[in-house]
């Protein structure tokens, strides 16, 4: 499959969990986890956990965790956002352009998105700390 490149994420039509734009140009550049998920999933919501605090520990690098909210609402994002929240951006695929874009077709689905564009590594289901730290491996 040929990785889609960078411009496909940045054309994309993304808004916050609150409805406003969410502008994806700042992650031009750096190193990107983007989590396609939904809040109804109980291993999306376990993945979010653990993508949450390796963006934590990463952040000095750049590293971006950003979730792509897919077969939910956004009034559901809201509320998780609420009780949940501790710092990965979240963002609802308006036309779900991604999710065409990536051929995404189970949540949750994990790419490891290096400063380039390029897809360098693909999880779908739960994530195991090994499969996150060899994912940075290949990003960072």
């Amino acid at each position: 499959m040929t990785s889609p490149s960078m411009a496909s994420l940045l054309a994309a039509p993304l808004v916050s969990a609150t409805g406003t734009p969410f502008s994806s140009a700042v992650l031009r550049g750096h190193p990107l986890i983007l989590q396609f998920w939904n809040t109804r999933c109980a291993v999306c919501q376990a993945n979010d956990w653990l993508l949450r605090s390796w963006g934590f520990e990463y952040a000095d690098r750049g590293l971006f965790v950003v979730g792509v909210l897919e077969q939910d609402t956004r009034a559901n994002l809201n509320r998780y956002e609420r009780d949940f929240a501790l710092g990965m951006v979240s963002t609802v695929d308006v036309r779900q352009q991604l999710v065409r874009t990536y051929g995404v077709h189970t949540v949750p689905t994990i790419l490891f998105i290096d400063p380039s564009g390029h897809v360098m590594k693909t999880v779908h289901g739960a994530l195991a700390q090994q499969d996150i730290l060899d994912g940075l491996k290949l990003i960072l």
